[in-house]
């Protein structure tokens, strides 16, 4: 059952009643960008200052490191305690994984190519309690986002389930979140949550979201 997590969503200056979106992956952890539902929503501004919003999230106090992807055109302050974590497989389908966050190990969620390409999957198979696991992956064949909010002034679109699509790794708490790239394609980023500190990790998800700049 899909619930917005209002009082984080507020603090981005999200509109509760307008967020309805398709998880952009399958239930199995591959992407699946046809699946994003088309709704009509009217856009509103999240706040893209990180040092107002680490000031007024009390989860976001915490040392942030900004990474930056040149190659992709995206970057973004996290928690440094989530490690950024890649693989020498770069493709799944339509989608090229950029980077994955956790502070647990993580492993190559993709199986070696075959004919009919690579499928990927989750890179941990049992998600630890209150350990966050992100995963951003970029399409150049994206549908633009229905959306809900602006990013760095992109289209954009957020929304969280409970548990959604990571209950296949046992997590309480799925977030996604689809933004328009300025010059063409479109980023996801999936943050998969458990634990008995859901509030702060989901602040530390939406400061990262808000911190995003595109190019």
């Amino acid at each position: 059952m899909r619930r917005i997590v209002r009082a984080a969503l507020a603090a981005l200056a999200l509109s509760p009643a307008s967020l309805f979106i398709a998880d952009q992956y399958r239930d199995d952890g591959s992407s699946d960008v046809a699946s994003e539902v088309a709704h009509n929503a009217t856009p509103t501004t999240l706040d893209t200052t990180p040092t107002t919003l680490l000031t007024t999230t009390p989860a976001a106090t915490k040392t942030f490191v900004r990474d930056t992807y040149l190659a992709f055109g995206i970057s973004f302050l996290r928690p440094k305690q989530w490690r950024a974590q890649t693989f020498d497989q770069q493709t799944s389908g339509s989608m090229t994984p950029v980077v994955y966050l956790s502070a647990d190990e993580l492993s190559n969620p993709c199986d070696p190519p075959t004919s009919g390409g690579t499928e990927c999957g989750f890179p941990i198979d049992t998600l630890t309690p209150n350990t966050p696991v992100i995963t951003w992956t970029f399409s150049l064949e994206g549908a633009t986002p229905m959306a809900n909010t602006l990013i760095d002034g992109q289209p954009a679109r957020v929304e969280s389930a409970k548990p959604g699509a990571c209950s296949a790794i046992d997590a309480d708490e799925t977030i996604v979140a689809a933004v328009e790239r300025p010059n063409g394609g479109v980023f996801f980023m999936r943050a998969c949550l458990s634990g008995d500190q859901l509030a702060a990790a989901e602040q530390n998800v939406y400061a990262m979201l808000a911190s995003v700049t595109v190019t």
